[in-house]
């Protein structure tokens, strides 16, 4: 397995945690490091992941590191999208699931910035942004977490 898809399903695991049993706010429905669209999700809450772009930088002439440099917070940048529905967008209760929901994501993700991965150096959040769809009485919510990881061009 690629280490790439390693770090994705370490995500996928820590957000499968999120349930009121687990002390969490909500419990999630659905969870997946695949991409699907609000409008075809059947039950709320539910969370997808987008990989996105990374820069690499060169250490050694067979070893490489995500992002710009092997400090910093700047790595691979990994979408979390959540999605809430409740009856009435115009209601407060939009604005509190979808609060509830950022906030499970990111005690979930960010409770251990190694994911359990030996050549994880950190995960960091680097934004979050919100966005109601009135019509459908949709909240989503998009979490952006940078991931620093160092790899060797054999096994990326």
């Amino acid at each position: 397995m690629s280490k790439r898809i390693a770090i994705l399903q370490a995500i996928d695991d820590a957000v499968a945690e999120i349930t009121t049993a687990n002390g969490y706010n909500l419990t999630l429905a659905s969870h997946t490091y695949g991409y699907i669209d609000y409008t075809q999700v059947n039950s709320f809450p539910a969370v997808c992941m987008i990989p996105g772009d990374s820069p690499y930088v060169p250490l050694t002439n067979t070893e490489y590191t995500s992002g710009s440099s092997r400090g910093g917070e700047a790595g691979w940048l990994i979408s979390v999208i959540g999605y809430v529905h409740v009856p009435t967008a115009e209601d407060k209760q939009m604005t509190e699931q979808m609060e509830y929901l950022i906030d499970d994501l990111v005690k979930a993700v960010l409770v251990d910035h190694r994911l359990g991965l030996s050549y994880v150096a950190g995960i960091y959040l680097a934004s979050i942004s919100r966005y109601i769809d009135f019509e459908q009485a949709v909240g989503i919510v998009q979490l952006i977490f940078s991931v620093k990881y160092d790899f060797e061009a054999s096994s990326p």
